[in-house]
């Protein structure tokens, strides 16, 4: 009787243990979801902000480029 009643305890402490596992297994795998949903919506977000930048600079370097381009052919233009 008391074996039985051992066997019984260990298998509801097994039971236990593997619900906790359970758990604990979801959480983590979870946390690991959650984290590379993070780490790619930070590397969309660094790739956006660059590619903004990026479209700014080609914008001022236009303008620039066409401002020097028009004082060049002015400063030629009158010399010759």
């Amino acid at each position: 009787m008391s074996l039985l009643r051992e066997q019984k305890l260990l298998k509801y402490e097994l039971t236990a243990k593997m619900e906790l596992m359970k758990k604990s297994g979801f959480i983590i795998l979870a946390v690991i979801v959650l984290g590379v949903a993070a780490y790619l919506a930070i590397a969309v977000l660094k790739i956006t902000i660059g590619l903004i930048v990026l479209a700014i600079a080609a914008v001022v370097l236009f303008v620039l480029w066409h401002m020097i381009k028009h004082k060049w052919e002015e400063k030629f233009e009158s010399e010759s």
